[in-house]
C-alpha cells in the first residue's frame, strides 16, 4: 500500500502567508522522513481566504519532497495548454521524473468567470487540454487545431523525463467518470 499526503493550502484571510507556508514545508519533510510515497497540492481561484497557487507551491515544496512523488491537481480549462504543458515538463525534470499531474473540472463557475472562459464550453476545452498535453509531451515539434486553441510547430525544451507525465482524472459524475476512464491514466475518486 501507498500513502500520500494531499495538502490543505486554503486558510483564513488572517494567516500570515510566510508563516503558514513554512508550515507546509514542514508538513512535507515529515511526510518524506515518514516514508510517505507522494505530496500534492489542490487547485482553487478567485477564493476570499489565503490560497496558495498550486504551481508555485508544488514547485517550492518539490525540495523539501526527497523521492517522494508528487503533483498539482489543476482545474484544467483554465490553464493555457502549451504554458501548463512548458511547466509540467520544467517541474518533472526538477523532480527527477516524479511528477503526477492531476486534472479535473472543478465546480466554481466564479473562477471560469474570472478567466473569462465559459462554463458551457469546459468539458470541451478539458478534452482539449488533455489531448495537448500529451502531444506536447510526446512530440518534438507538434501541430495542433482544435475549437479553442491552434498552433503549429510548437517545440519546447526540457521534455519530461520519462517523455510522458502521467496524467489522473478528477470525476465525480457518472459523465466525467467515463470521460476519466477514456482519457487518463488514473481515476481520482
Amino acid at each position: 500500500m501507498k500513502i500520500g499526503l494531499s495538502l490543505t493550502t486554503a486558510y483564513p484571510r488572517a494567516e500570515p502567508a510566510v508563516g503558514r507556508f513554512q508550515q507546509l514545508v514542514q508538513q512535507v519533510e515529515a511526510a518524506r522522513d515518514h516514508g510517505f510515497h507522494s505530496v500534492w497540492v489542490g487547485d482553487h481561484h478567485v477564493t476570499p481566504h489565503l490560497y496558495y497557487q498550486s504551481v508555485p507551491a508544488i514547485a517550492r515544496l518539490t525540495a523539501h519532497a526527497g523521492t517522494m512523488q508528487i503533483g498539482p491537481f489543476l482545474l484544467l480549462p483554465l490553464y493555457p495548454p502549451v504554458l501548463l504543458a512548458e511547466q509540467m515538463a520544467t517541474l518533472d525534470v526538477i523532480a527527477d521524473g516524479r511528477v503526477t499531474l492531476m486534472v479535473a473540472l472543478g465546480w466554481q463557475p466564479e473562477a471560469y468567470a474570472a478567466f473569462g472562459i465559459a462554463w458551457k464550453e469546459r468539458v470541451a476545452r478539458f478534452e482539449e487540454g488533455v489531448a495537448i498535453l500529451r502531444l506536447l509531451f510526446d512530440k518534438d515539434t507538434a501541430d495542433y487545431h482544435g475549437r479553442f486553441h491552434r498552433f503549429e510547430g510548437v517545440s519546447f525544451q526540457p521534455k519530461p523525463v520519462r517523455r510522458r507525465i502521467p496524467l489522473w482524472i478528477g470525476a465525480s459524475a457518472e459523465p466525467a467518470i467515463r470521460r476519466a476512464a477514456r482519457l487518463g491514466d488514473a481515476w481520482i475518486i
